[in-house]
């Protein structure tokens, strides 16, 4: 694991990309789109956000499905790509927005 997955960031989706504009945040969710030029996720709240990835990385991307990502929020629909995790067998995007909404509700009040 790098030393970017171990930085203390919300878990987000893509509705709140806009309220955490230049932080570090952390969104679950199925890649959509991965080349050379571009890659896309759609969050778990099914909200599309483009990545920007350094060319170096795109091919760690490859073939991944479901990820987590570590990243600069850039405005309400892009994230710069840090770093990221991949999920094998799959991920109840549904499930993992739910509990997002919820941790994000009472943050503060429970961690």
């Amino acid at each position: 694991m790098s030393a970017d997955a171990d930085i203390v960031s919300p878990r987000i989706n893509s509705s709140k990309l806009g309220q955490y504009n230049k932080q570090i945040v952390r969104v679950v969710g199925r890649l959509q789109i991965v080349d050379d030029s571009h890659a896309m996720i759609e969050a778990s709240d099914g909200g599309q956000i483009k990545l920007l990835v350094n060319q170096t990385f795109m091919p760690k991307l490859q073939g991944a499905d479901f990820v987590e990502i570590i990243g600069e929020v850039q405005d309400a629909g892009t994230l710069k790509y840090q770093t990221h995790s991949t999920f094998d067998g799959g991920v109840d995007l549904k499930l993992a927005d739910q509990v997002i909404e919820m941790s994000l509700k009472y943050q503060g009040r429970i961690f």
